[in-house]
């Protein structure tokens, strides 16, 4: 980076050499370019760099200078990035662009630093350049401000990252460490229920042992009756043997018979399942029908024919794919408010309508998407509250934004909803 940037026309090279001298004893560094470029740079690229980075640019109007279009460049960008200090050396009309700023007189200079002008212009360089150097040092502190930040967050994001994996090191281990209390608990309780089971059973050897030997004595002082009472004690215990095989085989055939009948009440229930989607496939089926068949109803109707259909026709069909199926989890199989209300809709007691709406209404509060759907299709033919289509659709979309797949079928067949 140089401190002055010499902008001047060839042609002047050698008239300007004292000025270039006089500027180069004030110690500041001169960007000027038959001297400045060394052999193999790239002489565009050099200057275009030193034009635009120099802390200053004096240019120099002459009788060649002022038709340079390379001059004009360098002067138009010195104006941008206001730091142009023009003097001239001829008397010559400044370019139009440029005559808004004072322009150093040269014409008479004698190379004498001394001189009125080359001191107004050095004080002027010297400005520039001081100011330069004052951004230059405040940006550099800038940066090292901001360096020294951004070492203190990632130093601190790395301690944070330490203290993390810390902690959930500490975490694991003490989850470990209660694992292995837990199993040490349960393997120790285990060993207690069989050492209490072990007891009971060297117990029980014990006591039979005794009985034994006491009956072995009984049976020696009556040797009469000792082999009677040796048959009748093995038979006893073949019955008991039979009467635990017996009991053990009852409770095999109970436990089949439970495994029979959980394995029918799980048919039973694939097959209720199965029956509930093929009546599902067909309450939608009806209701596209219906939706096409109002859809052409309206049509007719909008032609002043009026078409054979029913007072209400699509309330059945929309009503049960919005309750039958719904994502509500009500069904008109079961009672409940939303059964209760779609009941009530379907009837004709119009004394039940409001209740029905108000009870649906909640339902809607809580975000039941069934009785979304049946509200909806209320408004949609006018069943229980004034025809409104427009808020029919509204309370399927609802339902169908809510994540209710049939709410959603049924939006997009609705012809008055698109």
């Amino acid at each position: 980076m140089h401190d002055i940037f010499l902008s001047y026309s060839t042609k002047d090279r050698e008239r300007l050499q004292p000025l270039f001298q006089a500027l180069e004893r004030q110690g500041w560094s001169v960007f000027w370019d038959h001297r400045t470029i060394n052999i193999g740079d790239h002489w565009s690229k050099k200057i275009n760099h030193a034009i635009r980075t120099s802390k200053c640019v004096v240019v120099v109007w002459s009788t060649a200078s002022v038709d340079s279009e390379w001059v004009l460049e360098e002067a138009n960008v010195a104006k941008q990035r206001n730091v142009l200090l023009p003097i001239q050396i001829d008397s010559v009309d400044i370019p139009v662009g440029f005559t808004m700023r004072q322009t150093g007189d040269f014409v008479s200079w004698k190379a004498d630093v001394n001189d009125p002008q080359f001191i107004r212009l050095a004080e002027k360089i010297g400005e520039l350049v001081e100011q330069h150097d004052a951004e230059q040092a405040k940006r550099e502190a800038a940066e090292t401000a901001e360096q020294e930040r951004l070492a203190q967050e990632k130093a601190a994001v790395e301690q944070q990252a330490r203290d993390q994996a810390e902690q959930q090191r500490r975490l694991a281990e003490e989850a470990a460490e209660q694992e292995r209390l837990v199993r040490e608990k349960a393997a120790a309780e285990q060993q207690a229920r069989e050492d209490a089971e072990q007891q009971q059973r060297l117990a029980e050897e014990a006591a039979e042992q005794k009985r034994l030997a006491k009956e072995k004595a009984l049976a020696e002082h009556e040797a009469a009756s000792h082999q009677r009472w040796l048959d009748e004690a093995q038979a006893r215990l073949v019955a008991e043997e039979a009467a635990k095989q017996k009991k053990r085989e009852q409770e095999r055939a109970e436990e089949q018979k439970v495994r029979e009948e959980h394995e029918e009440i799980e048919r039973q229930k694939k097959a209720q399942q199965e029956q509930l989607r093929k009546e599902k496939a067909a309450a939608e089926e009806h209701a596209r029908k219906e939706a096409e068949r109002q859809a052409e109803a309206d049509k007719m109707s909008s032609q002043n024919q009026k078409p054979p259909v029913k007072k209400f026709p699509l309330i059945p069909a929309l009503l049960m794919s919005a309750a039958a199926f719904g994502g509500g989890g009500y069904y008109w199989q079961q009672t409940g408010d939303l059964a209760q209300a779609k009941a009530a809709l379907e009837s004709d007691d119009k004394t039940a309508w409001s209740d029905a709406v108000a009870r649906l209404t909640t339902l809607i509060a809580s975000g039941d998407t069934a009785a979304m759907q049946v509200l909806g299709a209320s408004y949609y033919v006018g069943q229980g509250v004034d025809k409104d289509q427009q808020k029919g659709c509204q309370l399927y979309k609802q339902a169908a934004d809510a994540g209710d797949t049939k709410a959603k079928e049924t939006y997009e067949n609705l012809p008055k909803c698109h």
